[in-house]
């Protein structure tokens, strides 16, 4: 069910997609431990996140094989709260990141949503041709069908606010978290069956779904 807090206007998240292109300088194993250990918790001081989740994707092919989430719930001057973060240069010089953020639309989820976090995310970003009939789509039908998948836990509807090294982003980003070890492709291509959902994904000026494994998770300190 929609459970869309009517006070979080201005809550929303931080998503990071990231990469070492210099592997050879910058090992995964260290830029991983890097991650986890050093720059999620610098971020968390910062006190404008209250919790972060890493995540693993799931095909080894993915270009940006890292995806971090950290949940926010002021998105208001977020980039100067952010700015006592430390760049790294033998970090930042050889990896590549993809940082947006992006405000809160809607949140559908069961009732088990509000224990510990799913093991798996699909994270899809998209520009729709028809904005309108997109947000129809959604909340008369992909929702409802979404939710028939198998371990399906919640989905996260978000509008972009900012991207910070990427000028294209796409407009839209929907999160879908999932209980389980994978992916249960037959039931995903049910909920994606329908002749609206084919009108509204065939429409899309931009579109792009990847899967995710949580590999870390990180809570502020009050």
């Amino acid at each position: 069910m929609d459970t869309t807090p009517p006070n979080t206007s201005n809550a929303g998240l931080i998503w990071a997609n990231s990469k070492p292109t210099n592997p050879e300088t910058l090992t995964p194993d260290a830029f991983s431990k890097w991650y986890n250990d050093v720059h999620i918790p610098d971020v968390l001081k910062t006190g404008a996140v209250t919790e972060a989740y890493r995540y693993e994707a799931i095909d080894p092919i993915e270009d940006k094989y890292h995806l971090a989430i950290y949940s926010v719930e002021d998105m208001d001057g977020l980039g100067e709260k952010l700015k006592p973060v430390p760049q790294d240069p033998a970090i930042f010089q050889n990896a590549h990141f993809d940082t947006r953020f992006y405000k809160l639309v809607q949140r559908y989820e069961s009732k088990d949503s509000g224990k510990d976090q799913p093991s798996i995310v699909l994270s899809t970003e998209m520009t729709p041709g028809d904005v309108e009939d997109y947000d129809r789509w959604y909340r008369g039908e992909h929702l409802q069908d979404g939710s028939k998948v198998r371990g399906w836990r919640r989905t996260e509807r978000y509008e972009l606010l900012q991207a910070l090294r990427v000028d294209d982003a796409p407009r839209f980003l929907v999160l879908f978290f999932l209980d389980g070890d994978e992916v249960p492709m037959e039931d995903m291509q049910k909920a994606g069956g329908s002749e609206w959902t084919k009108k509204v994904v065939g429409g899309m000026k931009q579109f792009r779904s990847a899967g995710f494994r949580r590999a870390a998770h990180h809570v502020a300190k009050i």
